[in-house]
Protein backbone atom coordinates (compact mmCIF):
# COMPACT_ATOMS: atom_id res chain seq x y z
CA UNK A 1 0.00 0.00 0.00
CA UNK A 2 1.28 3.44 -0.95
CA UNK A 3 -0.01 6.71 0.49
CA UNK A 4 0.98 9.93 -1.24
CA UNK A 5 0.26 13.64 -0.96
CA UNK A 6 1.40 16.97 -2.34
CA UNK A 7 0.83 20.53 -1.21
CA UNK A 8 2.11 23.93 -2.23
CA UNK A 9 5.11 25.34 -0.38
CA UNK A 10 5.22 28.70 1.38
CA UNK A 11 5.13 31.68 -0.99
CA UNK A 12 4.63 29.35 -3.98
CA UNK A 13 3.07 30.91 -7.07
CA UNK A 14 1.34 27.59 -7.89
CA UNK A 15 -1.34 26.72 -5.34
CA UNK A 16 -2.51 23.14 -5.83
CA UNK A 17 -2.19 19.76 -4.15
CA UNK A 18 -3.71 16.34 -3.70
CA UNK A 19 -3.82 13.25 -1.47
CA UNK A 20 -4.09 9.65 -2.66
CA UNK A 21 -3.74 5.93 -2.08
CA UNK A 22 -2.54 3.00 -4.22
CA UNK A 23 -2.85 -0.65 -3.18
CA UNK A 24 -1.62 -3.60 -5.30
CA UNK A 25 -2.42 -7.24 -4.48
CA UNK A 26 -1.33 -10.50 -6.11
CA UNK A 27 -3.13 -13.78 -5.43
CA UNK A 28 -3.27 -17.31 -6.85
CA UNK A 29 -6.39 -19.33 -7.66
CA UNK A 30 -5.44 -22.78 -8.95
CA UNK A 31 -3.35 -22.19 -12.06
CA UNK A 32 -4.49 -18.59 -12.37
CA UNK A 33 -2.50 -15.64 -11.04
CA UNK A 34 -4.79 -12.71 -10.21
CA UNK A 35 -3.44 -9.18 -9.77
CA UNK A 36 -5.55 -6.26 -8.59
CA UNK A 37 -4.86 -2.55 -8.13
CA UNK A 38 -6.95 0.01 -6.26
CA UNK A 39 -6.20 3.69 -6.77
CA UNK A 40 -7.75 6.86 -5.43
CA UNK A 41 -6.80 10.53 -5.58
CA UNK A 42 -8.58 13.65 -4.39
CA UNK A 43 -7.85 17.26 -5.23
CA UNK A 44 -10.03 20.33 -4.89
CA UNK A 45 -7.78 22.46 -7.08
CA UNK A 46 -7.38 23.13 -10.77
CA UNK A 47 -4.38 20.99 -11.74
CA UNK A 48 -2.00 21.88 -14.57
CA UNK A 49 -2.01 19.56 -17.57
CA UNK A 50 1.33 17.95 -16.75
CA UNK A 51 0.24 17.12 -13.16
CA UNK A 52 -3.39 16.16 -13.74
CA UNK A 53 -4.89 12.74 -13.03
CA UNK A 54 -5.08 10.92 -16.36
CA UNK A 55 -7.80 8.39 -17.09
CA UNK A 56 -5.67 5.85 -18.95
CA UNK A 57 -2.05 6.29 -17.84
CA UNK A 58 0.54 8.31 -15.98
CA UNK A 59 0.74 12.07 -16.31
CA UNK A 60 3.63 13.78 -18.15
CA UNK A 61 5.25 14.94 -14.89
CA UNK A 62 5.64 11.39 -13.57
CA UNK A 63 6.80 10.17 -16.96
CA UNK A 64 9.59 12.73 -16.87
CA UNK A 65 10.64 11.94 -13.28
CA UNK A 66 10.25 8.16 -13.16
CA UNK A 67 11.32 6.71 -16.51
CA UNK A 68 14.34 7.21 -18.71
CA UNK A 69 12.27 5.94 -21.64
CA UNK A 70 9.63 8.70 -21.40
CA UNK A 71 11.79 11.55 -20.11
CA UNK A 72 12.13 13.17 -23.54
CA UNK A 73 9.05 14.55 -25.27
CA UNK A 74 9.44 12.02 -28.05
CA UNK A 75 5.71 11.25 -28.11
CA UNK A 76 4.70 14.80 -28.87
CA UNK A 77 2.51 16.95 -26.64
CA UNK A 78 2.11 14.82 -23.50
CA UNK A 79 4.53 11.91 -23.96
CA UNK A 80 2.14 9.64 -25.85
CA UNK A 81 3.08 8.15 -29.19
CA UNK A 82 0.25 7.41 -31.60
CA UNK A 83 -0.04 5.46 -34.82
CA UNK A 84 -3.31 4.38 -36.49
CA UNK A 85 -4.87 1.98 -33.94
CA UNK A 86 -1.75 1.95 -31.71
CA UNK A 87 -0.89 4.21 -28.75
CA UNK A 88 2.06 4.22 -26.40
CA UNK A 89 1.56 5.25 -22.79
CA UNK A 90 3.16 4.62 -19.41
CA UNK A 91 1.00 2.83 -16.86
CA UNK A 92 -0.29 4.92 -13.96
CA UNK A 93 -3.11 7.24 -12.98
CA UNK A 94 -6.50 5.56 -13.06
CA UNK A 95 -5.04 3.09 -15.61
CA UNK A 96 -8.30 2.54 -17.51
CA UNK A 97 -6.58 1.06 -20.54
CA UNK A 98 -9.53 1.10 -22.90
CA UNK A 99 -9.57 4.91 -22.78
CA UNK A 100 -5.99 5.51 -23.92
CA UNK A 101 -5.82 8.74 -25.90
CA UNK A 102 -9.62 8.83 -25.84
CA UNK A 103 -11.50 11.97 -26.81
CA UNK A 104 -14.67 10.81 -25.07
CA UNK A 105 -16.60 13.70 -23.58
CA UNK A 106 -19.59 14.30 -21.34
CA UNK A 107 -21.96 17.26 -21.43
CA UNK A 108 -22.96 19.31 -18.38
CA UNK A 109 -25.52 21.88 -19.47
CA UNK A 110 -23.78 24.12 -22.00
CA UNK A 111 -20.30 22.73 -21.23
CA UNK A 112 -18.55 19.75 -22.84
CA UNK A 113 -15.87 18.24 -20.59
CA UNK A 114 -13.18 15.84 -21.82
CA UNK A 115 -12.66 12.54 -19.99
CA UNK A 116 -8.96 12.38 -20.93
CA UNK A 117 -7.92 13.71 -17.53
CA UNK A 118 -9.38 15.09 -14.31
CA UNK A 119 -8.48 16.18 -10.80
CA UNK A 120 -9.88 13.38 -8.62
CA UNK A 121 -10.80 9.77 -9.22
CA UNK A 122 -11.17 6.21 -8.01
CA UNK A 123 -10.34 3.06 -9.96
CA UNK A 124 -10.02 -0.70 -9.63
CA UNK A 125 -8.16 -2.85 -12.16
CA UNK A 126 -7.72 -6.61 -12.37
CA UNK A 127 -5.66 -9.02 -14.45
CA UNK A 128 -5.96 -12.80 -14.72
CA UNK A 129 -2.60 -14.18 -15.81
CA UNK A 130 -2.84 -17.19 -18.14
CA UNK A 131 0.89 -17.91 -18.11
CA UNK A 132 0.53 -21.35 -16.54
CA UNK A 133 -2.19 -22.29 -19.03
CA UNK A 134 -0.70 -20.74 -22.18
CA UNK A 135 3.09 -20.91 -22.26
CA UNK A 136 5.38 -19.57 -24.96
CA UNK A 137 9.06 -19.97 -24.13
CA UNK A 138 11.32 -20.61 -27.14
CA UNK A 139 14.78 -21.75 -26.18
CA UNK A 140 16.53 -18.77 -27.77
CA UNK A 141 14.60 -16.26 -25.60
CA UNK A 142 14.69 -18.04 -22.21
CA UNK A 143 17.70 -16.13 -20.94
CA UNK A 144 16.47 -12.62 -21.74
CA UNK A 145 12.71 -12.59 -22.39
CA UNK A 146 9.57 -13.90 -20.69
CA UNK A 147 6.10 -13.58 -22.21
CA UNK A 148 2.73 -13.65 -20.41
CA UNK A 149 -0.86 -13.63 -21.66
CA UNK A 150 -3.72 -12.28 -19.55
CA UNK A 151 -7.29 -11.01 -19.39
CA UNK A 152 -7.94 -7.57 -17.90
CA UNK A 153 -10.84 -5.45 -16.69
CA UNK A 154 -10.81 -1.87 -15.41
CA UNK A 155 -13.43 0.40 -13.88
CA UNK A 156 -13.30 3.81 -12.27
CA UNK A 157 -14.80 7.20 -11.55
CA UNK A 158 -13.23 10.45 -12.72
CA UNK A 159 -14.11 13.97 -11.58
CA UNK A 160 -13.50 16.80 -14.01
CA UNK A 161 -12.81 20.40 -13.06
CA UNK A 162 -12.99 23.36 -15.40
CA UNK A 163 -12.90 27.09 -14.71
CA UNK A 164 -13.04 26.52 -10.95
CA UNK A 165 -16.08 24.22 -11.13
CA UNK A 166 -16.07 20.50 -10.27
CA UNK A 167 -18.40 18.32 -12.35
CA UNK A 168 -20.20 15.14 -11.31
CA UNK A 169 -18.19 11.91 -11.51
CA UNK A 170 -18.42 9.70 -14.60
CA UNK A 171 -18.22 5.89 -14.44
CA UNK A 172 -15.81 4.37 -16.97
CA UNK A 173 -15.16 0.65 -17.57
CA UNK A 174 -13.32 -1.49 -20.10
CA UNK A 175 -12.14 -5.07 -20.62
CA UNK A 176 -9.91 -6.96 -23.02
CA UNK A 177 -6.92 -9.24 -23.50
CA UNK A 178 -3.21 -8.52 -23.46
CA UNK A 179 0.31 -9.87 -23.44
CA UNK A 180 3.39 -8.71 -21.54
CA UNK A 181 7.02 -8.97 -22.64
CA UNK A 182 9.45 -8.93 -19.70
CA UNK A 183 12.98 -8.06 -20.83
CA UNK A 184 15.88 -8.91 -18.50
CA UNK A 185 19.64 -9.29 -19.00
CA UNK A 186 19.22 -7.99 -22.55
CA UNK A 187 20.82 -4.61 -21.84
CA UNK A 188 22.70 -5.61 -18.68
CA UNK A 189 26.06 -4.44 -20.02
CA UNK A 190 24.64 -0.95 -20.51
CA UNK A 191 23.33 -0.79 -16.96
CA UNK A 192 19.64 -0.92 -17.91
CA UNK A 193 17.24 -2.38 -15.37
CA UNK A 194 14.71 -5.03 -16.47
CA UNK A 195 11.60 -3.55 -18.05
CA UNK A 196 8.21 -4.67 -19.35
CA UNK A 197 6.27 -3.84 -22.50
CA UNK A 198 2.56 -4.62 -22.54
CA UNK A 199 0.36 -4.93 -25.62
CA UNK A 200 -3.26 -4.49 -24.51
CA UNK A 201 -6.22 -5.03 -26.82
CA UNK A 202 -9.36 -3.40 -25.34
CA UNK A 203 -12.45 -5.21 -26.62
CA UNK A 204 -15.17 -3.38 -24.73
CA UNK A 205 -15.83 -0.15 -22.87
CA UNK A 206 -19.00 1.33 -21.44
CA UNK A 207 -18.84 4.85 -22.88
CA UNK A 208 -17.72 6.02 -26.30
CA UNK A 209 -17.40 9.24 -28.24
CA UNK A 210 -20.22 10.22 -30.62
CA UNK A 211 -22.17 7.00 -30.12
CA UNK A 212 -19.49 4.63 -31.42
CA UNK A 213 -20.06 0.87 -30.87
CA UNK A 214 -19.18 -0.54 -27.46
CA UNK A 215 -17.19 -3.37 -29.06
CA UNK A 216 -13.97 -2.02 -30.58
CA UNK A 217 -12.08 -4.73 -32.51
CA UNK A 218 -8.82 -3.99 -34.26
CA UNK A 219 -7.53 -1.52 -31.68
CA UNK A 220 -4.20 -2.18 -30.01
CA UNK A 221 -2.69 -0.37 -27.02
CA UNK A 222 1.01 -0.32 -26.14
CA UNK A 223 1.60 0.43 -22.46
Amino acid sequence: MHLFARSAGPFSTHRYGWIGLEAVNRNTLGKLDISTRFFGQFSGDDLPTESALYTAGDNPENQWHNSKFTRADWGGGDGRLAFPGLWWQQGGGLNLRGFANSLSTVKYGDCTVSLLRGTSGLSGTAEIDLDRLVRFAPRFTRNWLRMDAYLFADAGLVWGRHAGKTYSPVLLADAGVGTAFHFYRLLRKRGAAPFTLRFDLPLMRNITASGEPLIRPGQMLLI
